[in-house]
């Protein structure tokens, strides 16, 4: 039996995918409850309540990045750790972006702006759901509903994500 304290100052690492060397490196604190027998399971009990930490991601061989994850998100574990539930959120921004480059039919007033790839983990630790969205900070309401109402589905908002990743710009549409 084990009853762990964590504070930010520990270091929890996981490696996510050995072929590329993904890896999550979190922070946080938590009150934990281990227990191991050793012709049983292992098992944990609490929440985790992540500070900060860092996901090293890479998509297809090609897109290497670094997205931080936000504070507040949390693991909670009620006995197998890979049942655990997660709720974390990462983020990689790309300074400078053009909105004109959604819709050759579109103008918008801020040419260029930030944009800031989120992904959404969620789901179980052993088999994670990771969704993908980004948000403009710096854009004004009605700019920001024109570009959700061009980027609308969530097979439409993980494919300008990628190409936010991989090229630093939006995907343009051939709406013809």
């Amino acid at each position: 039996n084990f009853n762990l304290n964590l504070t930010p100052e520990a270091q929890l690492r996981l490696l996510m995918d050995p072929r590329t060397d993904d890896y999550i490196t979190l922070y946080g604190s938590s009150h934990l409850k281990c227990t191991y027998y050793n012709k049983g399971s292992f098992k944990m009990y609490g929440t985790y309540h992540l500070d900060r930490g860092t996901y090293k991601l890479t998509l297809q061989d090609v897109i290497h990045k670094d997205f931080q994850f936000r504070q507040g998100g949390t693991i909670v574990f009620g006995g197998n750790p890979f049942d655990a539930s997660l709720d974390l959120q990462a983020v990689y921004t790309v300074p400078s972006v053009s909105l004109n480059d959604l819709s050759a039919r579109s103008t918008f007033s801020n040419t260029n702006v930030r944009v800031n790839c989120l992904m959404n983990l969620g789901g179980k630790a052993g088999a994670p759901r990771v969704t993908f969205d980004f948000d403009i900070p710096n854009v004004n309401e009605d700019e920001l509903r024109m570009v959700r109402s061009l980027i609308s589905t969530d097979e439409e908002r993980n494919l300008q994500v990628i190409y936010l990743l991989g090229i630093g710009r939006f995907y343009t549409y051939d709406y013809t």
